[in-house]
């Protein structure tokens, strides 16, 4: 019976043979991804034009859009800071547990209804407590709920990727930001958004912006940002009656109001007539006397003749207040009105701009996705030079100098680093 000689295999001609073909593959491969990449660069191309066109129009309508908006929310954000100053007003006097607002005001937040307020929150109610103001010893004070009063902006959507038309990563709204639109912002973003009291519901969440950079969050606001002061919303007078803590002067019969009243002179312009009571500590001075009280120069005088005088010293002086209770409550009302009115019209001068800008953003989304496919082809010529000089590097029979593959493109290898030259 015949025997046949079977050679040896040599395991080292298979695996450089076999180094060979791997290396050869990945030279096609990166070839056919090159080639990929070059047929993107038309329709990046022309995205990147019909991005151009568009914005250079929202440019325009932005800067018309600005100037017919700008006064409009100025004159909103007037009006509500008038708001805060007469809603304040008829907090003057308070002080928890020594003494209590000249108005009635709102004790739950759910009494507030104004168009005008952000977010609420609540002052708690005190037991009466050792008081701080000339001639008040401490009256217990009601709870009180109010609201944070914020500006009314015009904002534009902006996703920094897309404006700058890059795609690093797949996430085309990283950093997403709503700043204020200004001139500088003109043309940019998917489209101008007015945030009315500085809030914004996207359909799915509310958007709480709190500077004019655009920083937002969904869980309300992180920083006091554009807030204007507090809301407190008038129910009626009250117990009809106000105490004004302050010192009398004998000689001159000037009463100075303590500073947590002072305020109130810019509602008390005529002369106001009450009581005075003196606190001095003798029961038998310390009484009330019916006086008038002129605000403006701060003269406090008796208006019924009698032996008695007004002593110096700490007191205070009560007046009906309702008047004062029902005008804040009107003219605020009046002013909430007036601010609902402006904002009807302008969403009409949104329109134009926002038409256009999403048909831009349309074409950003476009190219954003044509530029991602890029970079992922991008990052895959560079894994395949890795792994290529991993191969040399393993297999020393191959050329460790430098390998022409079949796409024609001269790969260097040299400690680890691998560059790419370009056509």
């Amino acid at each position: 019976m015949s025997e046949f000689y079977i050679p040896p295999i040599d395991d080292s001609l298979n695996a450089t043979q076999n180094s060979q073909v791997v290396v050869a593959g990945l030279g096609s491969e990166r070839s056919g991804i090159e080639s990929a990449n070059s047929i993107l660069h038309k329709p990046v191309g022309i995205a990147s034009t019909a991005i151009s066109r568009y914005q250079v129009i929202a440019k325009q309508l932005d800067l018309e859009l600005l100037n017919n908006v700008s006064s409009i929310l100025n004159e909103i954000n007037s009006k509500k800071l008038q708001i805060v100053e007469k809603s304040q007003l008829a907090l003057v006097g308070f002080v928890t547990g020594i003494n209590p607002p000249i108005c009635e005001i709102a004790s739950d937040r759910s009494d507030i209804d104004s168009p005008i307020v952000s977010e609420k929150d609540t002052i708690s109610a005190s037991n009466a407590l050792t008081g701080s103001l000339s001639g008040l010893l401490g009256d217990p004070t009601p709870k009180i709920s109010y609201g944070v009063v914020r500006k009314d902006t015009l904002r534009v959507w902006i996703a920094p990727n897309l404006e700058e038309r890059k795609a690093p990563n797949n996430n085309a709204f990283e950093n997403l930001k709503y700043p204020k639109l200004n001139r500088d912002r003109c043309g940019k973003g998917k489209e101008n958004i007015i945030f009315k009291n500085d809030k914004y519901n996207d359909g799915t969440n509310t958007i709480y912006c709190w500077n004019n950079k655009g920083d937002w969050s969904i869980r309300e606001w992180e920083k006091t940002g554009n807030a204007l002061g507090r809301y407190y919303s008038i129910i009626g007078p009250g117990s009809g009656t106000a105490k004004l803590a302050g010192v009398y002067d004998a000689v001159t019969q000037i009463y100075t109001l303590d500073p947590e009243f002072q305020p109130l002179t810019e509602i008390l312009t005529d002369i106001t007539t009450g009581t005075y009571t003196p606190k001095t500590g003798n029961a038998l001075v310390d009484i009330p006397i019916s006086v008038s009280y002129n605000p403006i120069t701060g003269e406090l005088t008796k208006t019924i003749i009698s032996l008695s005088t007004i002593p110096s010293g700490s007191g205070y002086f009560e007046f009906d207040s309702t008047g004062i209770c029902n005008t804040l409550k009107s003219e605020i009302a009046t002013l909430e009105s007036e601010i609902e009115t402006l904002r009807v019209g302008l969403s009409t001068y949104l329109e134009p701009p926002n038409s256009l800008k999403s048909k831009k953003h349309s074409e950003q989304l476009k190219m954003w996705s044509l530029k991602r496919v890029e970079v992922e082809n991008e990052e895959k010529i560079t894994q395949i030079g890795i792994s290529t000089n991993a191969i040399v590097g393993i297999d020393s029979s191959l050329p460790s100098g430098s390998n022409t593959f079949d796409d024609g493109v001269l790969t260097t290898f040299d400690s680890g680093q691998i560059t790419f030259d370009t056509y």
